[in-house]
């Protein structure tokens, strides 16, 4: 998916603050218990869903007038991949 700056920015964001939570939350989880955080971040709405171990991603970008929306889903494999190169969108650590 292509998004402007201020969408990617505003993704980077959210997901940093999700995986955060999940792991503040992590130790708290007994070995089979699963957790499901969301969190809406005006355009996006995400879904992290997991376990102590791992976690899958879901994004959603709502539309506005004249816009167009995208979805978007990574598996546990994938989805600490994808937040990590995330975190290093214009130029940050």
């Amino acid at each position: 998916m292509e998004l402007s700056r201020s969408e990617a920015e505003a993704l980077r964001d959210a997901v940093l603050h999700l995986s955060q939570q999940h792991q503040e939350l992590v130790d708290h989880l007994m070995a089979e218990e699963a957790i499901e955080l969301e969190l809406e971040r005006d355009p996006w709405w995400l879904v992290i869903e997991g376990d102590r171990v791992g976690w899958s991603l879901r994004v959603v970008l709502s539309p506005t007038a004249g816009q167009r929306a995208v979805e978007g889903w990574w598996s546990p494999a994938a989805a600490r991949p994808f937040a990590a190169a995330l975190q290093q969108l214009f130029g940050q650590p």
